[in-house]
């Protein structure tokens, strides 16, 4: 007599997913044959998002131990003016604003909702600030003065850097370089130079407010400090967030906002890797930051910070 051939054990059929170890195939197949699709990539989606969470707080918790004001400590910014940030290697820059070079040469940086319309003649470089706030840097053209038309209110200018904020109830006016004439305009577009027309001549560092329903005379014009020029403008400098992001991609970014420029006396020093969030302007927050995680020292040379290992 033959030996009975064992048999396997019957399989029965189960309505669980398969495991992981079946392969990515048969846990599709699965989830189509029992109309779970949207449920299985709802879990994935929400799986992913956790991991992204805790990577996050993960970083973040780390520089909030050495306390040093990496993160951002300007006046916050409203959720709807913030970008959705993501977890990359790279420098990503958070609320920057839009730039658009006019055709003669002029940077205009527009906030988050700001819109301009151009009009460009043989005689005047006219803009319209129709909503929002902007600053403009202005190509120099003595043929063809710039004027910037907000509300009813014309800043005028030749060659020179201001932000113009149109809000409900007054246009805000701050100079950052040169000077600025701020006037009533007229019915016809055109501006007046006169007296009765004039609001005020304003020079860099100064702001000026118009409320839009005062009729044209002389406004007060206030003298700011440099901190709160910076504060006032903060929306000009986007945020950083650096994942696990090399010490050279990030000082890419950060020369293009500060005053100074940040150099590596040794090309070893750009593989370090930071994590967090930091003004792009924040040179000191970043030097404190190095000292401390790193024993990295800066030398100042003049226009330039050149930093090395501690000695």
């Amino acid at each position: 007599m033959n030996p009975r051939r064992p048999t396997s054990p019957r399989r029965e059929p189960t309505d669980a997913p398969p495991s992981p170890l079946t392969g990515a195939s048969a846990a599709l197949d699965w989830a189509v044959s029992h109309s779970a699709v949207d449920e299985v990539f709802s879990r994935v989606q929400a799986k992913l998002s956790r991991r992204r969470r805790q990577r996050l707080a993960l970083a973040t918790g780390v520089l909030g131990v050495v306390g040093l004001g990496f993160f951002w400590s300007q006046p916050q910014i409203a959720d709807s003016e913030r970008e959705t940030l993501a977890f990359v290697a790279v420098p990503t820059r958070s609320d920057a604003p839009r730039e658009q070079v006019l055709s003669d040469g002029t940077v205009v940086e527009l906030r988050r909702g700001a819109r301009l319309g151009v009009n460009f003649t043989e005689t005047t470089r006219r803009v319209t600030l129709e909503q929002g706030e902007a600053h403009f840097q202005v190509a120099k053209n003595p043929q063809r003065p710039f004027v910037v038309s907000a509300g009813g209110v014309d800043i005028r200018a030749v060659g020179t850097a201001f932000a113009v904020q149109l809000g409900a109830q007054a246009v805000d006016v701050i100079v950052t370089e040169g000077h600025v004439a701020v006037e009533k305009t007229t019915e016809e577009g055109e501006t007046s130079t006169t007296s009765p027309q004039a609001y005020a001549s304003v020079a860099a560092g100064h702001r000026v407010t118009v409320e839009l329903a005062r009729p044209p005379a002389p406004v007060p014009v206030v003298e700011l400090s440099p901190a709160e020029v910076a504060t006032q403008l903060a929306w000009r400098v986007p945020r950083l967030e650096l994942a696990a992001t090399s010490l050279e991609q990030a000082l890419v970014l950060f020369n293009r906002y500060t005053s100074v420029q940040l150099r590596l006396a040794e090309p070893e020093l750009g593989k370090l890797e930071l994590s967090g969030f930091i003004r792009a302007d924040n040179a000191d927050a970043l030097l404190r930051l190095l000292r401390a995680e790193f024993g990295i020292e800066a030398d100042h040379q003049g226009n330039e910070i050149v930093l090395r290992r501690g000695r």
